[in-house]
């Protein structure tokens, strides 16, 4: 193929839009797999191709895109950023949609041509990812790990012996929960949540982080939640006419709402939580002591796939999946905590 050169006088977004195009147009020519690429001001880690190209093949991903910690817009899943970072693209993804305006159903402008793009893709169905390029080859060590064991919405509650996961440090993996996992299906073997963790979720990203915890969990593995007693919690509060009713059932309600991330939007007895699980091949419940009054401790196991025949996480039909993850020492005596484990 002729590389055409671009006219520099251009508007930026128009010589992007262009550019872009030259190289889909190569790789569809050419019969290439897929579109990788960077810019000139990132330095990656020499691997780290071979690992963006292991995780598309393992999440069966459209779209990858490469980008700094301090880029990660922390948007809406529905709302990418426009930037590419380095960028790995799917040929599948490169044979639907383009990026000159003359194309049908583009946009009237040039401007944030990588985000209407992205959309296209997930629209389509497409899962699309954000990584953070500092991290990939930490992120990519625990491929194959045996034994692995996740405690996710850690908050300061860390768990030995376990992969302890919060959406803010400190933490063993920075993730937010809500986008797809840096995890092969059927890898993990045993997944633990306290503090009310699953409250966190609203009840569409409960739909999807239900699917998620089934797609990799091992056929026989094991899962533990210990979360707040939808209807225990409102008697207590309509009960307790005195200062606690304000205080501390208003708190294990909404939750502390010490940060972005810590609102209640969701809550569960022991009937709905497992009819839930029940639906995406969990079995053998078991309910346990729970540490204090009002909670619930619920402990069950994958039994079999899902009745879908696949995670939503894998279609991602009405939503966006993003994910940034980092790896950090274990830290000790940390800032925070999200669990509302305390004693009235």
């Amino acid at each position: 193929m002729e590389v055409k050169k671009i006219n520099q006088e251009l508007g930026k977004d128009e010589r992007l839009g262009r550019s872009r195009e030259t190289i889909r147009q190569k790789v569809l020519n050419n019969n290439y797999n897929a579109w990788f690429s960077w810019e000139c001001d990132q330095i990656l880690p020499k691997d780290t191709l071979t690992k963006l190209v292991e995780i598309m093949k393992a999440g069966d991903f459209a779209v990858i895109s490469n980008l700094d910690q301090s880029e990660f817009s922390g948007k809406p899943l529905d709302n990418p950023i426009d930037s590419f970072g380095s960028a790995l693209v799917n040929r599948k993804a490169l044979e639907k949609y383009g990026f000159l305006l003359e194309y049908p159903n583009m946009p009237d402008c040039w401007y944030k041509g990588g985000k209407w793009f992205k959309k296209q893709v997930i629209k389509s169905g497409g899962k699309y990812l954000e990584v953070d390029t500092k991290n990939i080859n930490r992120v990519a060590k625990f491929r194959g790990r045996k034994n692995l064991k996740l405690n996710i919405g850690c908050g300061d509650k860390h768990k030995k012996g376990y992969i302890n996961i919060d959406i803010l440090e400190p933490c063993d993996l920075k993730h937010d929960l809500r986008t797809p996992w840096p995890f092969d299906n059927n890898s993990v073997d045993e997944i633990f949540s306290e503090g009310n963790t699953v409250c966190l979720f609203s009840k569409k990203e409960w739909f999807d982080l239900k699917k998620e915890i089934a797609r990799v969990l091992k056929i026989g593995g094991k899962l533990e939640l210990i979360f707040f007693d939808l209807e225990y919690i409102f008697k207590a509060f309509l009960d307790d006419k005195k200062a606690k009713r304000w205080d501390y059932w208003w708190r294990t309600i909404f939750s502390a709402q010490k940060d972005k991330y810590d609102y209640s939007k969701n809550g569960f007895t022991y009937e709905k939580m497992v009819s839930d699980l029940s639906g995406e091949g969990m079995t053998g419940f078991t309910k346990l002591k729970p540490p204090e009054p009002g909670y619930i401790h619920l402990i069950c196991f994958k039994y079999k796939l899902p009745r879908t025949k696949s995670p939503r996480h894998s279609r991602l039909s009405d939503s966006t999946s993003l994910f940034t993850a980092s790896l950090h020492p274990r830290i000790k005596n940390p800032r925070y905590s999200r669990s509302l484990n305390r004693k009235p």
